[in-house]
């Protein structure tokens, strides 16, 4: 079987020529919105559980779009025109508008990339900016969870008139799913908020994340219900929630109460998104899905989690992602220190460091199987995290068919990111 795969914005292929049986499971087609333009002003002036938006607005105010960055694909180019006209049209104009990228702790964009995300014409009218969680006289104090987490939050969202949240939801390796909630918090908010949030992941009692942490489920998961409680503290007007395909495409868009937006989102993707649990299969062959799903480490994490869903326990797993952007988390490259994830949970236990849950997932991944990664990491890097370093997907598959000593059956998954199976 001769297969290629994504990586990073090309592809690498190889032959798969000592498997006998050799499976490829691509992620469920759930096909594109024949007219996108037309649909967003659909949901605009027919949203769920609220007014439509131009009942909302009036003349004047001083509006703040939030959109994602360049590591979530959300379709803003699309519908950023349509939302921005309807505000023109409500007497808002240009000038009153400003569209704030939610980075959380992810590095802040250039200039050139603020374009890119928005688009030329809308970069050119109305102002861009991005959040900068260290930046303490950016993000404004507001209280505290129930579970006492700090809530910071950017000004540019707290002092808005008129907020409009917009992203895109798809499943999230352990707040249940991402989009909705997320695009303030951890989005907007400051890092120390994120922080004692993301500390949540860790499981109290044995070494590992929380077993409420995982992909597709909010109920009883520490992280996710303490973003929602947070909410408490800023009023969003109104929502617009995407889910993306293949190529960027919007395949549903929906608009209204950022609650039960994200919650209809949500259904929408445990009823259409998901793939039956197969295996489990000696050998996974999985590649995260090309950019932006492997632009770093912590992003072409989850990539992996969705992999080890189909791997045999002692299995291996030839994993392809490129991480040009690197780590993506100062806090993961430092917990690569550690020697063992024991050694590494009790640490994050006493102070827990951003993406040292990330770090801690891998090692345990790294134990529970074989991983071979193919990136452009350092290989003393990868080393660290008990993973074995490959050049190229050639020699990934030869150090694989060394570890097995028969493979009748293997699973390629190209576009592992995207497909999850739950049960």
């Amino acid at each position: 079987m001769h297969i290629q795969l994504p990586y990073g914005s090309s592809t690498l292929s190889a032959n798969l020529d000592f498997v006998s049986r050799p499976r490829q499971l691509l992620p469920p087609d759930l096909g594109d919105l024949p007219d996108p333009v037309a649909a967003t002003r659909e949901v605009l002036e027919n949203p769920l559980g609220t007014e439509p938006l131009r009942e909302i607005l009036h003349r004047g105010e001083r509006t703040t779009i939030v959109v994602p960055d360049a590591s979530r694909v959300a379709g803003q180019r699309v519908y950023l025109p349509v939302l921005i006209d309807v505000l023109n049209q409500c007497g808002i104009a240009d000038r009153d508008i400003t569209i704030l990228i939610a980075t959380g702790s992810h590095a802040l964009p250039t200039d050139e990339e603020k374009r890119e995300l928005v688009g030329e014409e809308i970069a050119a009218r109305v102002r861009v900016l991005a959040h900068d969680c260290r930046d303490a006289d950016a993000n404004v104090r507001l209280g505290r969870t129930a579970a006492g987490v700090p809530v910071i939050i950017d000004q540019a969202v707290v002092k808005a008139e008129r907020l409009i949240v917009t992203g895109a939801v798809w499943f999230h390796y352990f707040a249940g799913f991402g989009g909705g909630p997320k695009l303030v918090n951890p989005g907007c908010a400051a890092y120390e908020t994120i922080v004692a949030n993301h500390a949540f992941t860790l499981d109290p009692e044995r070494v590992g994340l929380h077993p409420n942490c995982r992909p597709g489920q909010t109920e009883g998961n520490p992280v996710f219900e303490d973003l929602l409680d947070s909410l408490k503290f800023v009023t969003v007007d109104f929502s617009l929630q995407t889910v993306v395909g293949k190529g960027g495409k919007l395949v549903q868009i929906w608009g209204g109460d950022i609650r039960q937006v994200h919650r209809t989102a949500a259904e929408f993707l445990l009823q259409h998104a998901t793939v039956p649990a197969q295996g489990p299969f000696p050998l996974v062959v999985a590649s995260a899905g090309g950019d932006p799903y492997d632009i770093n480490l912590v992003q072409a994490h989850k990539s992996l989690v969705n992999a080890a869903r189909f791997a045999r326990e002692g299995g291996v797993i030839v994993w392809l992602a490129e991480c040009r952007g690197g780590a993506g988390s100062w806090g993961l490259e430092q917990s690569l220190q550690y020697p063992d994830p024991e050694t590494l949970y009790r640490n994050l236990r006493q102070e827990f460091v951003l993406n040292g849950n990330t770090a801690l997932s891998l090692m345990l991944k790294a134990r529970a199987y074989n991983v071979i990664l193919v990136s452009d990491l350092p290989p003393d890097w990868v080393r660290r995290l008990g993973i074995t370093p490959a050049s190229d997907l050639s020699e990934a598959l030869d150090l694989a068919k060394d570890k097995l000593e028969q493979v009748d059956e293997a699973l390629v998954l190209p576009y592992a990111a995207q497909t999850v199976a739950l049960a």
